[in-house]
């Protein structure tokens, strides 16, 4: 216990020495002890310098990372905008230049387009839309005009025809739309006058000077004619006869004399100039013409009138025709088409010219007279008004026709011409000619090649 007294009396004994010495020191020593302090001081005052992490509000220097707020630049990225120009609009700015900014719709801002021109966001760009042109593109949808090949099918119409169509030269008859007829396979029969009522020729004799000055009214009332030249006239080589050739109209042999000693020579002179020639007409009518005509033509056209009918006994080397008198006109010129047309048969005229020639044609009619009854007749719209060979072709075919029920074969004359047909009609079955089935013509009949032979229904 006194020990323990001892030692803390000891211990204050220190304590007190110890303060004491220290203020000593403080106040001899001062200015070197400061410099410990601010040694201290210094210590504290790095402190400080963790205060100059306000410099790291230089950090905000960093806030020039706001330069990477230029990023804005790459905001630029709305140039990408332009691929947008890619649609075709190549080198355009993805927004309108300011003078046009608020006209559009947009809000101006800063950037470029090209150059130094402003430009503004949000403008609805006329130009864009033009790149919707790029849908043009949609011009290779134009190539949906492969599907026209779709006219490919047109080659359907070749089954339309449900056969063989012989290019015949007939002309149509009859309403069309006729079906085909259905009944038992037979009942084969010819239409006569190509399914008309009757028929109508008209001839010219001698190439006189009032047919060549009235040309322009014959070849205007669309029907052929039969011209039957005299080769000793200059005017049978007139150019007119042979533009007349070419448009449809028929060239016949007149002889080259006006005589039948001559019908060879004129032929010769004829086919030197216009081909084969198929038909001839008796000067004067005369018979003693009909035998040597047989050598050259399938007709020879006389004087005597009457209606050739078709299954008739009418000569074709002295076929029957009407000889009109001098100025005959509209009435008397119609008159022996309407009793032909009456009685189903085929009236031929022989006219050698019109009144006002100069050339002496014998016994002329008046031009307006013909013009008139020509336009009647057409008008008709029943009666085939056609050349001597045309009407006269499908008159002999007829006539040399072997026809039974179910078959039909042919006789016809010498020097017959090529591409003539006859029309037919059946009961019902599918016709047949040279082995190939014959089209149906909606029209209400077949039409059968007398080139072709024999015809069969099947």
């Amino acid at each position: 216990m006194n020990r323990l007294y001892l030692i803390v009396l000891m211990l204050l004994l220190a304590l007190v020495v110890g303060c004491g010495a220290s203020d000593e020191s403080e106040g001899s020593d001062q200015s070197s002890d400061s410099d410990s302090d601010s040694d201290t001081d210094s210590d504290t005052d790095s402190d400080t310098d963790s205060d100059t992490d306000s410099d790291s509000d230089t950090d905000s220097d960093t806030d020039t990372d706001t330069d990477t707020d230029s990023d804005t630049d790459t905001d630029s990225d709305t140039d990408s905008d332009t691929d947008s120009d890619t649609d075709g609009d190549t080198g355009a700015c993805a927004y309108e230049c300011l003078d046009h900014c608020q006209s559009w719709g947009g809000t101006p801002m800063d950037g470029t387009c090209s150059g130094s021109q402003r430009c503004c966001d949000g403008a609805v760009e006329p130009t864009d839309t033009d790149a919707d042109t790029d849908t043009d593109t949609d011009s290779d949808s134009d190539t949906d005009t492969d599907t026209d090949t779709d006219t490919d099918t047109d080659t359907d119409t070749d089954s339309d025809s449900d056969g063989v169509v012989y290019e015949c030269g007939l002309p149509e008859v009859g309403d069309g739309g006729q079906p085909k007829p259905s009944g038992n396979p037979g009942g084969l029969k010819i239409l006569n006058w190509a399914g008309f009522k009757g028929a109508v020729s008209y001839s010219f004799d001698d190439a006189n000077s009032s047919q060549l000055s009235n040309w322009s009214m014959l070849m205007g009332l669309g029907v052929n004619f039969t011209f039957y030249l005299q080769t000793n006239k200059n005017e049978f080589r007139d150019s007119k006869y042979k533009e007349g050739q070419d448009a449809g109209h028929e060239i016949g042999n007149h002889t080259q004399n006006h005589s039948c000693g001559t019908i060879s020579q004129g032929n010769s002179d004829l086919e030197a100039i216009y081909g084969k020639i198929y038909t001839m007409a008796a000067p004067n009518g005369d018979t003693s013409c009909s035998s040597p005509a047989q050598q050259f033509h399938i007709i020879n056209r006389g004087v005597n009138g009457g209606v050739i009918m078709p299954n008739g006994n009418s000569d074709p080397f002295n076929l029957p025709t009407n000889l009109p008198p001098t100025g005959a006109g509209e009435g008397q010129l119609t008159g022996p088409v309407d009793q032909a047309r009456s009685q189903g048969g085929w009236s031929t005229f022989c006219i050698h010219g019109f009144q006002g020639g100069n050339d002496g044609a014998y016994q002329p009619i008046s031009a307006d007279g013909f013009k008139q009854s020509v336009e009647k007749v057409k008008g008709y719209g029943d009666v085939w008004i056609d050349s001597m060979v045309n009407v006269g072709a499908y008159w002999l075919g007829q006539k040399g026709a072997n026809v039974s029920g179910t078959s039909m074969s042919f006789n016809l004359p010498n020097n017959f011409p090529e591409g003539k047909c006859l029309r037919v009609t059946v009961d019902g079955g599918d016709v047949y000619q040279d082995g190939e089935k014959v089209a149906w013509n909606e029209h209400g009949y077949y039409e059968i090649s007398l080139d072709k032979g024999d015809v069969t229904v099947q």
